[in-house]
């Protein structure tokens, strides 16, 4: 399995060491969602994660269960794709957040799944280490 992810008209042309360490902790994540990586997922993400998301069904979701459960039980893709488009990443002291337009294309037998959806998260820096504490996905579109 590839994982390619690009990146489009975003903030990224002025990064400085901060705004590359939550790039690559956001690319850990989606890499690990995709990946049904649990490990990876918990590594980089606070126990006591606040979200909304299509699947909370408009509730506010606490805490990880919620999303160790669907990388146990949905399967991996054969392969996939993720596109960003227009990222924009700010980093306030131990606070950073980053917005963007994620496409994720899916291939699974003959079937190829194309989605997007719009996504804010939000990170804090711990002992060192940047930790999603908070996220919205709102889905854009699906085929």
């Amino acid at each position: 399995m590839k994982l390619q992810i690009s990146y489009y008209e975003g903030e990224f042309l002025t990064e400085n060491e901060q705004i590359k360490e939550v790039k690559e902790v956001l690319m850990k994540i989606l890499h690990g969602i995709q990946l049904r990586d649990n490990d990876t997922y918990k590594t980089y993400v606070k126990e006591d994660l606040t979200c909304f998301e299509p699947e909370s069904q408009g509730f506010q979701i606490d805490g990880l269960d919620f999303h160790l459960f669907f990388g146990k039980v949905i399967p991996k893709p054969e392969s996939y794709h993720l596109e960003i488009v227009r990222p924009t990443i700010r980093v306030f002291s131990d606070t950073a957040y980053a917005s963007y337009t994620l496409l994720v294309s899916k291939k699974q037998g003959v079937d190829v799944k194309i989605s997007s959806a719009n996504e804010t998260r939000i990170f804090q820096k711990e002992d060192g280490i940047w930790k999603m504490i908070h996220f919205h996905r709102s889905n854009t579109k699906e085929n």
